[in-house]
């Protein structure tokens, strides 16, 4: 009898062990088909999405513009293919970000990427720099063909990815019908990742040029 209870309490522990194990499963496979929310844009009407004011004390106005090329110099290919405008206090950058996802046919995955312009304004005055990032529209994307049948090309600027922001109901419907809100999800990850550099490349003292350093 004792050793019939005993049995019945190791099944029921087992048990519920494996309830546990579970829910744990079932939570973490829901948490990873949540639809992420969108940041609001600073000023849709102008598509300025972020800005962010960085201070660094005891530089001058020229030093930090010339750290910035310094900095951008080493986060793009080539500064001088990006870089539209520059003034004594203001630099304008604009360069192409890459956002990639997929789409459902038939139950098949399907991958697309898109690209975007980004147009950062920085603006510099003594012991500070002002950077602002705006959705310059997406970049040209040639036409394709495939098993589901071709599709035309995309002009440059035909489109904005801020004007999306209609937030799908399922995550089903974000990889079915609404799949550039994902896109426009990655694309403000990167926008926010590029201005944590320049936040941190603006503050890396090693960034500047010393004139003994050849």
């Amino acid at each position: 009898m004792v050793y019939y209870k005993s049995l019945k309490k190791i099944k029921m522990k087992k048990l519920l062990v494996f309830s546990m194990v579970l829910v744990s499963f079932v939570s973490y496979g829901q948490n990873e088909e949540v639809v992420p929310d969108l940041k609001p844009y600073e000023d849709a009407s102008s598509k300025l999405f972020i800005s962010k004011v960085i201070e660094v004390p005891n530089k001058t106005q020229k030093e930090l513009s010339t750290q910035f090329k310094n900095w951008a110099s080493t986060s793009f290919v080539n500064l001088r293919e990006v870089m539209v405008s520059e003034t004594d206090n203001q630099i304008v950058l604009n360069y192409i970000t890459e956002t990639n996802t997929y789409f459902k046919v038939l139950g098949i995955k399907n991958p697309y990427s898109m690209s975007w312009y980004v147009r950062m304004v920085a603006q510099f005055k003594d012991g500070k720099i002002r950077v602002q990032f705006y959705d310059d529209g997406n970049a040209f994307k040639p036409g394709s063909y495939s098993q589901y049948g071709s599709t035309p090309a995309t002009q440059t600027r035909s489109m904005y990815i801020s004007a999306i922001t209609t937030k799908p109901e399922s995550f089903k419907e974000l990889h079915r019908t609404k799949w550039f809100y994902d896109l426009h999800y990655q694309w403000q990850q990167n926008v926010d990742n590029m201005t944590l550099s320049c936040e941190k490349g603006m503050r890396d003292n090693t960034l500047i040029a010393k004139k003994d350093d050849f």
